[in-house]
């Protein structure tokens, strides 16, 4: 049933998003991307001090030449240009601390996270420091260079160049600015399709009228009494248990055959795993193309049973797929039923082949199709008054599975305000 891997404790939040078991991304690229934005924008920063030093030649041209002339070297020169950048990215840098304490609660706002920043924190100190100095020294190397370079007698005469060369880094750098803008727009506007792209895309199953309850306590024990319940009570329509949320991809899998699998296809499989009991794909909302849905609470035989989507039956290259078997880890696997694609984890992702298989354990996630003939606050009360009655030593939770399945959008809008907001 696949294999198991260790992942530190502190990169279980950033580092959510695995292929064949290997953590490849998450929340971290996020991360990346807005502090890839950020240093765009300081690079843009750099240029445009740049490219003011250097206009300004012309204005400090006979400075230049007067300090040539009574002894100043290059050297000297060149050194008292890098200590001015420096200072003038201490103070911007000053300025930049002052803005960004203000700034706070509004991005806290944006964000909806409690961004704190610790001013008593040597170690913030420490890489401000070194942040702004080695932007201040990036920035003003070019205009030390060519203002130390001036020849006195010229400069004197305000002649600042008597030559066109070839390839102007000033010009250069006004283009790769002009190329940098545009990209951020590019990226701003990519973002916004992207998010109005996932919320107008089929979910493929109906995400309204559905609570998850967490399956605690006594729950287990007495679930088959407490799902006939709540259907004879009204509150819902049908019940079913899985072993995690409806709005997250469960553990993945690599490593399953079928009949007319070769080698390279067994090897690159990789499916997505889910598992149930009964009353899958009726609780859901979820369309069967073909088969049956999986029903191990009144069929022991479907303990061998189980679902694929219709990905995993492209991916596979199966005709006619029911009855078939599949092969996972020593066991051998009867297709009862094949269902369509619908969006488990992200909204922006593309569907991945899906295995739908029966147990009766770890089932953690109890799902109910709430009555839509009655008031949701009257079907919560029942709910609540059915679970107390079966798990009293627990406190009654719940969630709304169109409320879990929209906040996915809310990080993707927060990063295109972001970019938004550092674009303008």
């Amino acid at each position: 049933m696949g294999g198991y891997f260790p992942l530190p404790h502190v990169e279980m939040h950033l580092y959510n998003h695995f292929e064949n078991g290997v953590p490849v991304g998450g929340l971290i690229d996020q991360v990346r991307l807005v502090a890839g934005i950020g240093l765009l924008i300081l690079f843009i920063a750099c240029i445009n001090f740049v490219n003011l030093a250097t206009a300004r030649s012309q204005k400090r041209g006979k400075e230049v030449g007067v300090r040539k002339v009574v002894g100043a070297s290059k050297k000297s020169l060149m050194l008292q240009f890098l200590v001015e950048s420096v200072l003038v990215a201490f103070v911007s840098g000053a300025i930049a601390v002052g803005l960004l304490v203000l700034s706070i609660p509004v991005f806290n706002g944006t964000l909806d996270k409690p961004l704190v920043m610790d001013l008593s924190d040597l170690l913030v100190w420490g890489v401000a420091v070194a942040f702004i100095s080695i932007s201040g020294l990036l920035a003003g190397i070019y205009p030390a260079f060519v203002l130390s370079a001036f020849k006195p007698i010229k400069t004197l005469k305000g002649i600042v160049s008597n030559h066109k060369r070839p390839f102007n880094l000033r010009e250069g750098l006004v283009v790769l600015q002009f190329g940098i803008a545009i990209v951020l727009i590019i990226a701003t506007l990519v973002i916004r399709l992207q998010i109005n792209y996932a919320g107008q895309r089929d979910v493929g199953y109906n995400v309204s009228q559905l609570i998850e309850i967490p399956s605690e306590g006594d729950m287990d024990k007495s679930y088959e009494a407490f799902r006939a319940e709540l259907i004879n009570s009204g509150a819902a329509i049908s019940v079913t248990r899985t072993g995690w949320s409806t709005t997250i991809d469960g553990s993945t899998t690599a490593g399953v055959s079928w009949e007319g699998a070769t080698p390279q296809q067994v090897e690159n499989s990789s499916f997505v795993l889910t598992r149930t009991e009964s009353d899958f794909v009726e609780t859901l909302g979820l369309t069967l193309v073909d088969g049956r849905d999986l029903d191990y609470a009144r069929l022991p035989a479907d303990s061998a049973a189980v679902l694929l989507n219709e990905t995993a039956i492209k991916r596979m290259g199966i005709e006619n797929p029911v009855g078939k078997y599949v092969e996972w880890g020593s066991d051998t696997y009867t297709i009862a039923g094949v269902v369509s694609d619908f969006i488990s984890g992200s909204p922006y992702a593309e569907v991945r082949p899906m295995l739908v298989y029966a147990s009766k354990n770890y089932l953690l996630n109890i799902i109910v199709r709430s009555n839509p003939q009655r008031s949701m606050q009257q079907n919560l009360q029942d709910i609540e008054r059915i679970t107390k009655k079966f798990n009293p030593a627990y406190p009654f939770s719940y969630n709304f599975v169109d409320q879990r399945f929209s906040e996915k959008f809310r990080e993707q809008e927060q990063i295109g305000n972001l970019a938004l907001v550092f674009h303008c």
